[in-house]
């Protein structure tokens, strides 16, 4: 028998390695950040910043990111109120916002007969601020100084006392019997300035014209002044 004494062909010879044109540069082991495009200020700022250790950069990282949370909170909480079709509902007109109650009346001295003082409070309902501009009782023969002098601030949700001092001008032309005396305001807000009448009730009607019949002597209008039914 002759036995083939070649030795067998190699299985999986690997030949020597060869660098292609793309091999033929390592790669580089560090990252590289290309500056070319950056200003002075930028790259002293990147140095300054890969100088602080990581740990500190983590924390100052989520202190940024705290800080940026909070301010998003508070300008979302700052919005007005939604009506519930996805747009903002608009503010209020300020005498719809504006609430004025009688609270008394101060009888006239002896040494000021012809004067007295109309005693209110005005509250303001809103969330935001109103001014009151003036308050009056509109009758000719009568003159009221609104005490303290306008313009008011009013406070959201706060209640502000106010009063106004009457002095009657001519007891002929205040009228006999007024069963729905009003008052007369002038408010304002940011959406604009308005000027409406104020009924204050019955109290009020009966209170002003026993102020008026003691200012003048129990004589009102043409003749004696008849209290409003009770």
């Amino acid at each position: 028998m002759i036995r083939n004494t070649e030795p067998p062909d190699p299985i999986g010879h690997i030949g020597p390695i060869e660098l292609t044109a793309q091999s033929s540069t390592p790669t580089p082991t560090s990252t590289y950040i290309d500056e070319s495009g950056r200003t002075a200020a930028e790259r002293r700022i990147s140095a300054w910043w890969h100088t602080i250790p990581p740990l500190r950069r983590r924390t100052g990282a989520a202190l940024v990111c705290l800080v940026a949370a909070t301010l998003f909170v508070v300008e979302v909480m700052s919005i007005p109120p939604s009506d519930g079709s996805g747009t903002t509902a608009p503010q209020p007109w300020p005498a719809q916002v504006t609430d004025i109650e009688f609270a008394g009346t101060t009888a006239a001295t002896t040494q000021q007969a012809d004067q007295f003082t109309i005693e209110l409070t005005v509250t303001d309902t809103d969330t935001r601020p109103v001014t009151v501009l003036a308050i009056s009782q509109p009758y000719a023969a009568l003159t009221t100084v609104l005490l303290p002098a306008p313009p008011i601030a009013l406070y959201p949700q706060a209640v502000q006392d106010v009063a106004l001092q009457a002095t009657v001008r001519s007891c002929a032309g205040l009228p006999a019997m007024d069963q729905l005396p009003y008052v007369t305001v002038t408010v304002a807000n940011a959406v604009g300035v308005q000027t409406q009448s104020e009924v204050l009730g019955p109290s009020y009607a009966y209170a002003l014209h026993d102020a008026l019949l003691a200012a003048c002597d129990g004589v009102l209008g043409p003749g004696h002044g008849a209290a409003p039914p009770r």
